[in-house]
């Protein structure tokens, strides 16, 4: 019963995490005057949020901000990560002192993976569904330049009718270049954002018509049509690989579902497992061969486009 409810608990820290993430932090403003970009406060809190973003590895921070802002959350890396851990540390505590010890340190070390994979998947969502609008993005930019539409108006129009997130990427990169920014540059920053090789092609595509000139329209139908036939074939190998990516996903969830089964019909068949050293040795050396299980099936199943 103690692993169950150790269970509960570690899923009730991963909502609690995820929801400190999204939340806005707050801003305090001065009673002097109700000026909304008045500057905040620094304290206790801010100031630990700032030295812990300062410890991450810039590359690491780099990838966390880049997740951030495309899910929306509105805060820093340090304060992403400065919430989770003191998040992940009471609730660790919580869950040391109503089950047993080694499970809440267990969760207090687990806790904090959940924040930057959920960031991580909301922000691969959001990169898919770019993937999949970029074929009727450059038809509607082609069109655009058709009517006789400079190339930055054509942007603009992408950007006011596109769908999101499309839509507001866009809207980014027309203010990045009314603002002096290069072009290129812009569309390039799009492309890093959604790490999309695809968006690579029209930004070179746009460079070189800037530097040699030609007909940009039908240079993007050209991209588009590749695009799409890339695609049509991406969509075959992940049908022919989705009975591989079932399996796996069968295989990751039988060594987490089976031993709560377990414990829900017989409470005491596993107690062994939690309260002596052996157990806690086996429960090691399992999570670490379930993780090494689970990236050898990743690669398996990866598709090559």
């Amino acid at each position: 019963m103690e692993l169950v409810l150790g269970a509960l608990l570690l899923g009730i820290a991963l909502v609690i995490l995820v929801v400190s993430v999204i939340l806005p932090p707050r801003i305090h403003r001065s009673p002097a005057t109700d000026d909304p970009d008045a500057a905040a406060e620094p304290g206790i809190i801010a100031s630990i949020e700032r030295a812990t973003g300062a410890m991450l590895p810039s590359r690491y921070r780099r990838s966390l901000t880049a997740d951030i802002e495309l899910a929306g959350g509105g805060v820093s890396a340090g304060s992403v990560t400065a919430r989770t851990i003191a998040a992940s540390i009471l609730i660790g505590v919580i869950v040391g002192a109503l089950t047993v010890p080694l499970l809440g340190v267990l969760v207090a070390v687990l806790a904090p993976l959940g924040t930057p994979i959920a960031l991580r998947m909301k922000a691969d969502s959001i990169r898919r569904r770019f993937e999949d609008q970029l074929t009727d993005t450059l038809q509607l930019l082609a069109s655009s330049l058709r009517a006789g539409n400079s190339l930055l108006k054509a942007l603009d129009t992408v950007a006011e009718e596109a769908a999101q997130p499309t839509a507001k990427e866009f809207v980014r990169a027309v203010n990045e270049v009314r603002v002096g920014s290069d072009l290129g540059d812009a569309l390039d920053n799009i492309a890093q954002r959604m790490h999309s090789t695809d968006f690579e092609w029209v930004s070179q595509a746009v460079d070189i018509h800037r530097e040699v000139g030609g007909n940009l329209a039908e240079v993007l139908d050209q991209v588009s049509e590749t695009l799409r036939d890339r695609n049509q074939m991406r969509r075959q190998i992940q049908s022919l690989s989705a009975d591989g990516r079932l399996s796996a996903w069968v295989l990751m969830a039988l060594p987490l579902v089976v031993p709560l089964l377990l414990t829900l019909i017989n409470p005491g068949f596993l107690a062994p497992m939690i309260s002596s050293p052996i157990g806690w040795v086996l429960l090691g050396v399992s999570a670490v061969l379930l993780l090494i299980g689970g990236l050898w099936i990743r690669r398996l199943v990866a598709m090559p486009l």
